[in-house]
């Protein structure tokens, strides 16, 4: 191995711990504010997590999101799958290459065909694209996100969590001030139902719906919730959102 390679594979290492540790914090945050209503882990089930962090998921570094499921089912279960373990080593796994294509927003239009999204048009390498893929001047931008309400919505390539997202005015926003903004999505603003209005009266309560593609091609739903806003906040965010678990035997999906 070249010392280029050596190197280049240490600072990948060196990146996996820090993602490991921001995610590992989460769970330590969830972890105390569980505790707090149920009280403390037993240390006999944080032993059991310890070593089936080690001894089955190859690392320690997965036994804090055990803690957590642990703690809130009051005991503990083997085959759980641990935040870090599924997002670094089961999806690479399943989605290798294409599963960042996810996160391209002006694929989804071309890709999907389909008229549920919100998408008014993209922004990609300086270039403005209709959802068809044509090219757009800014007189077209201009007048498309002009026509599409009082608020239009940015969400940037690649951004999650509720970083990357801009709420911006239809009429006063100049299309220069777009540029700048990166390659992502302008989309319309979603006006919801007025349940959800009463829950999330500012922040557009969104519906998270997990699923699994197997061998044969047949998709099935594992999991759901329902994501609210905060009072203060113009959009939803991942670190102090209110999370709603949706019962999959209550609702009939389709």
């Amino acid at each position: 191995m070249s010392i280029y390679a050596k190197v280049k594979a240490l600072e990948r290492r060196i990146n996996n711990r820090k993602s490991h540790k921001l995610i590992n914090q989460r769970a330590f945050k969830a972890l105390s504010t569980i505790e707090n209503e149920k009280g403390k882990l037993d240390p006999k089930i944080k032993k059991a997590c310890n070593e089936y962090a080690v001894d089955v998921l190859g690392d320690r570094i997965y036994a804090p999101w055990l803690y957590v499921y642990s703690l809130v089912a009051g005991e503990f279960k083997k085959g759980w799958i641990p935040v870090n373990y599924y997002s670094k080593i089961v999806e690479p796994r399943i989605k290798q290459g294409y599963g960042d294509t996810s996160y391209l927003k002006a694929l989804t239009g071309p890709i999907l065909r389909s008229d549920r999204f919100p998408d008014l048009l993209y922004s990609v390498n300086g270039l403005w694209l209709a959802l068809d893929n044509t090219l757009l001047d800014d007189s077209e931008v201009k007048e498309l996100i002009e026509n599409s309400g009082n608020k239009i919505v940015f969400k940037k390539d690649f951004s999650g969590r509720g970083a990357g997202i801009e709420m911006l005015d239809a009429v006063s926003t100049k299309v220069s001030e777009l540029s700048k903004l990166g390659n992502g999505v302008i989309q319309h603003y979603v006006d919801q139902h007025e349940q959800l209005e009463r829950l999330s009266p500012v922040a557009v309560a969104t519906l998270r719906i997990t699923t699994a593609v197997d061998n044969e091609g047949s998709v099935s739903v594992r999991g759901s919730y329902l994501r609210l806003g905060r009072i203060n906040q113009a959009h939803i965010q991942s670190d102090n959102q209110i999370i709603v678990p949706v019962d999959l035997n209550g609702v009939c999906m389709r």
